[in-house]
């Protein structure tokens, strides 16, 4: 199969033509009344997701680079051009009298228009391009692998269903067996060949997020409420206002990415993060499957990336978090970057720049953390390529085989190119952060780096006896530590010690790279990266405060976006490491050597390790046991599996929907409401209310005007559930507690009178 950017110049720009009249055909249609369901949806979607980029790719004359990287940068330089070009004409086409920009018209025409600009730049720059006739036989394509994995992502979408309708789970239960079963027969060579890693690594990804953001017609988590606030304020009013002094504004992933697809695709921007968004970052894992594999052995890539995506981050937070997975989109396309060594110097070095800088713009948090990797990065390339460094290093693998030849391949790019990336990266963010929002990222990004720095400051100069007590750390960094596995459930034991086995395994893979990296293939590129991720980890251990910037699991979470890999070698080094002890233990003279793809290491890893793990982490256990622990750290849940019968997260029906829109259309900033913790995320995804909302723990403050929500599950249940203790909701802790525990609030709902009801949700308002 041929990817678009090596067809005939002509056959892709009429390809491309066609698709921008049939949606400008379908639009039309629509508006005379004719509007043909699905079809917008789907053209609109190939438009705006591929055409862009595949465009881009021609006028930078990108060839001859693989299907999965064609298809992957064509993606990401559309999503990117459409965040660029929205923002420009959010800001340039007010001063032509248009004063919603972000609206269908003015929309559709400037895309109709740029996109011709594309077409005739493509033309112009790559019309000389003929294609290479290639003499090598196609590979044989395993249609029942291809029939099954797109099964198995039908299966999960109607397993969602049948939650939702009848609350059975057990066709649910059977797809997180079947995708087990996926990997296992991957890593035994059976029925899942290499040409169909890249297929499976998508679908399992996409069959991961979709179990939880298809529950229910509205929107699931936490963070997405507040996305999807800041979505219809663009949505409503056409326009982006920059100057709202949020972080989440600031976020071209979510205040012009998702109004302009959904105004093209007419859809609502509920299903923009429920439906399109995980298709995006689904191609995360895929990108980090084909970074891998340029790296090791495609069997030992697969297996890492989907270590990557079995760390429950990726399918329990993540999905709320869509600002977040465009960023580690574009992060993850920059590091195929880095390691490809097939493209020319220009071409790599402007997709650099474009998803270097795209990065920031997406999501805050994840571009605070490139200020370290890019301030990092750079150093520790030049080390690493120094004479001096390599000689080192040589002189310390010397009894192990020495250096990989990998160290000096040809077709990285040079020091020079690698100093203009990072200094546009941090010029574009730093100009971006001070200018957009009113300045609000600069504000958190200076008490992000000041907190830390205080607190250890603090910590050294009054008790610094205390930095080595780990007990008063994140309750997750204990939990990595092992300091809570007493306290731990027989279940909870269980998940610890596989937990502890990937730790094991992550250490003694880069262990393995510095002492024995002879055999390995990494580029100096991703070795510097990889060294930065080691140290944000040692930071989140070491340092008071630092964990808890972010959030733990999702400082791990991002490290495995390059540590990954070092999980399958460090299980390889254990494995050869036994078998070498178990032969001299024998008396054997000839002991194993490292040997690439060994199918016995691949198989004890696979079976022993990363499937009773994933099962673990994808809340398997904790449903069929029917364990009900949430209030602490134990054994991992899922939102999908559990949510029937647990307050797992903001699972919401359509009377708690109407009765939030209803009451935020009544309060005010001189009004206080109270809700437990789900029914504040409902809440604020229709009016701002931090600061001007409590729990139920705080009920018997005398206020006037007061307001109390309840959702249908408060009602029907007696409880409400909020964070417990105080400040853990990041990490997913919740704890329902009945009315009848809480006689302040009881006492309030008494004296309260009903001024909404839809038999489901309820409002109450205390004089």
């Amino acid at each position: 199969m041929t990817s678009p950017n090596d067809w005939e110049i002509k056959n892709c720009l009429r390809l491309s033509l066609a698709i921008l009249l049939a949606i400008l055909g379908l639009i039309g249609l629509a508006t005379l009344g004719f509007d043909i369901p699905g079809l917008r949806q789907i053209v609109g979607f190939i438009f705006l997701t591929f055409v862009p980029g595949t465009l881009i790719l021609r006028i930078l004359r990108v060839h001859n680079i693989g299907i999965v990287e064609s298809l992957v940068y064509s993606v990401g330089l559309s999503l990117a051009f459409v965040m660029f070009f929205g923002a420009l004409i959010n800001f340039g086409l007010p001063f032509i009298g248009i004063s919603s920009p972000i609206s269908l018209l003015p929309v559709t025409t400037s895309l109709a228009v740029f996109t011709i600009i594309l077409m005739a730049v493509a033309y112009m720059r790559d019309r000389d391009f003929t294609r290479q006739q290639k003499t090598e036989p196609r590979e044989k394509l395993y249609l029942p692998s291809v029939l099954f994995l797109i099964l198995l992502l039908l299966l999960t979408i109607l397993s969602v269903a049948l939650i939702d309708a009848y609350q059975n789970n057990i066709l649910l239960l059977t797809c997180i067996i079947a995708i087990a079963g996926v990997v296992g027969l991957a890593a035994f060579g059976k029925l899942f060949k290499p040409r169909v890693y890249p297929l499976a690594m998508f679908i399992i990804g996409l069959c991961l997020l979709y179990q939880t953001t298809l529950m229910s017609p509205h929107l699931v988590g936490t963070d997405i409420h507040t996305e999807y606030y800041f979505y219809r304020l663009v949505a409503d009013s056409g326009f982006w206002d920059a100057s709202i002094p949020s972080t989440v504004n600031s976020c071209l992933s979510i205040t012009i990415l998702a109004p302009v697809y959904s105004l093209l695709l007419n859809i609502d921007g509920i299903w923009m993060f429920k439906a399109v968004y995980p298709l995006f970052f689904a191609l995360a894992p895929l990108v980090l499957f084909h970074v891998f594999s340029q790296q090791m052995s495609q069997k030992k890539a697969f297996l890492a990336a989907f270590f990557f995506i079995a760390v429950p981050t990726f399918s329990l937070e993540m999905i709320s978090l869509c600002r977040q997975q465009i960023a580690e989109l574009f992060f993850a396309l920059l590091i195929l970057l880095f390691v490809d060594r097939k493209l020319t110097l220009g071409p790599k070095l402007t997709l650099a720049i474009v998803f270097a800088v795209s990065i920031p713009v997406s999501h805050y948090a994840l571009g605070f953390i490139g200020f370290i990797y890019m301030g990092m990065f750079l150093p520790l390339v030049l080390i690493i390529r120094s004479n001096f460094f390599r000689k080192a290093w040589g002189r310390l693998t010397g009894k192990f085989g020495g250096l990989p030849r990998s160290l000096t391949a040809p077709g990285a790019l040079p020091a020079k190119a690698l100093v203009i990336v990072v200094v546009i990266y941090f010029i574009s963010s730093f100009a971006w952060y001070g200018t957009i929002a009113s300045g609000a990222n600069l504000a958190s990004l200076n008490e992000a780096s000041t907190r830390p720095t205080t607190a250890l400051t603090t910590t050294i100069t009054t008790d610094p006896a205390s930095l080595a007590d780990f007990s008063q750390r994140d309750a997750l960094i204990q939990t990595a530590l092992g300091l809570d596995f007493g306290q731990a459930s027989p279940q909870g034991k269980g998940f610890r010690i596989l937990q502890y086995i990937t730790q094991l395994f992550l250490i003694l893979g880069c262990l393995r790279l510095v002492f024995r990296p002879k055999r390995l293939g990494f580029a100096i590129e991703y070795i510097a990266l990889s060294v930065t991720s080691a140290l944000l980890i040692l930071g989140c251990i070491l340092l008071p405060v630092f964990a808890g910037i972010l959030n733990t699991t999702r400082w791990y979470h991002i490290a495995l976006i390059t540590l990954a890999p070092f999980c399958i070698l460090g299980g390889e080094a254990m494995w050869l490491g036994a078998s070498t002890l178990w032969h001299k233990l024998r008396r054997r003279i000839e002991t194993p050597e490292f040997a690439e793809d060994s199918q016995g290491y691949l198989k004890f890893v696979t079976l022993a390790v990363l499937i009773p793990y994933f099962v673990f982490t994808s809340g398997f256990i904790f449903e069929v046991t029917k364990n009900e622990t949430t209030d602490v750290i134990d054994s991992p849940y899922s939102i999908a599996l559990s949510s029937y019968r647990l307050d797992l997260a903001s699972v919401s029906d359509w009377q708690d929907v109407a009765g939030a829109e209803w009451l935020a259309q009544r309060v005010g900033d001189q009004h206080t409401v109270h809700a437990d913790v789900h029914g504040y995320l409902l809440l604020s995804g229709q009016v701002q209310l931090r600061g001007r909302i409590g729990g139920p723990s705080e009920m018997a403050e005398p206020l006037r005007d007061r307001y109390m929500f309840f959702r249908s599950r408060n009602i029907e249940r007696q409880e409400v559930t909020g964070c417990l203790p105080r400040g853990t909701a990041r990490i997913g802790l919740r704890q329902s507690v009945s009315f009848a525990e809480l006689p302040q609030l009881v006492w309030r709902i008494d004296k309260s009178s009903k001024i909404y009801d839809n038999g489901g949700a309820q409002v109450l308002l205390e004089p």
